[in-house]
């Protein structure tokens, strides 16, 4: 899949109230909506929203980096049953996304999970034939990981800059931090020649995110970017990756959609309108709204998640 870059990101990429950090305009909107991450759902989130290129991030954050930490050791603790933490989940979504990277690839190499969080992915690539090793800061207190994981606790300032690997992957790891263009550049310094930087994240550009509204699924406290792919591609490519490939699918099990949106059933908003009169105009805004949606990102606006798989040239 094909998609223009414009304009580059600003070399300054900082949450802030004030300006786009991508495309530096100050027509902005704010929104609160509440937290998907916080299980009594009573935690309220402010939202900032760029008009000009549909980018959103939070403002201000919610958590600090000690307290996000703190958050991921007790869910990787706890597996909580059904939800993004449980072991049988993390372990099927982590076979889906093997096979993705095992498609740009001849042969099983060396790859370093980023954010490995239990270490999921980390032991399906081990059984895959790949040397693999994982990085978390919250990794210290995540229990139930295999010694033959490699799992090592904190960040990519922490790694030595000696390594390099044929595959880095982000999965749900970008909207996370404070600077995701930083992220990026580091793990590009760690890629060998012709290796792949991976990074999978939610997708502001979705129909998903439309109609889901304030009560999406992404607006958590823990994340900081809702990004679209043409932002992302661009943080990718002024790091100096090259030959992007946009997967036309979702990396989890019960996913069954379509990359492209045909766009909303008047019948069903009509009806919906009808159901809850008091909600007729906010039914025609949606309308609307998922009518542009399905005009103005044709090729990815069926995707709830994107991933998307840039090279360093070798």
């Amino acid at each position: 899949m094909t998609i223009s870059i414009s304009p580059e990101p600003r070399s300054e990429f900082a949450l802030n109230g004030d300006r786009c950090p991508y495309c530096n305009t100050h027509e902005l909107r704010e929104f609160h909506t509440k937290a998907h991450d916080v299980g009594s759902r009573d935690v309220d989130i402010s939202i900032v929203e760029c008009k000009s290129c549909q980018f959103a991030w939070q403002w201000p954050t919610s958590r600090n980096p000690q307290e996000s930490v703190e958050y991921f050791q007790k869910s990787y603790s706890e597996k909580e049953n059904s939800s993004y933490f449980d072991s049988k989940t993390r372990r099927e979504i982590s076979q889906i996304q093997l096979r993705f990277v095992n498609s740009l690839m001849e042969s099983p190499g060396t790859i370093l999970d980023v954010g490995a969080g239990d270490g999921a992915f980390v032991k399906v690539a081990i059984d895959g034939g790949w040397q693999a090793v994982g990085l978390d800061p919250a990794a210290k207190q995540v229990r139930d990981i295999e010694d033959d994981s490699q799992i090592i606790s904190g960040t990519l300032e922490d790694f030595g800059s000696e390594y390099r690997f044929d595959v880095i992957t982000l999965w749900d790891v970008i909207e996370h931090v404070d600077d995701p263009q930083n992220l990026i550049r580091e793990c590009v310094l760690l890629l060998r020649p012709g290796g792949h930087l991976i990074i999978e994240t939610g997708n502001y550009q979705s129909a998903d995110r439309i109609s889901g509204g304030a009560d999406w699924w992404a607006y958590q406290a823990d994340h900081r970017w809702y990004f679209s792919p043409k932002i992302l591609l661009a943080l990718m490519e002024v790091a100096g990756l090259t030959e992007f490939i946009h997967a036309e699918s979702v990396f989890r099990p019960w996913w069954n959609g379509k990359a492209g949106y045909s766009g909303p059933s008047k019948l069903a908003h009509i009806k919906s309108a009808i159901r809850r009169p008091g909600n007729s105009l906010r039914e025609l805004r949606k309308y609307r709204e998922l009518c542009r949606c399905a005009q103005n990102w044709p090729n990815w606006s069926g995707l709830p998640i994107i991933t998307i798989a840039g090279k360093l040239a070798g």
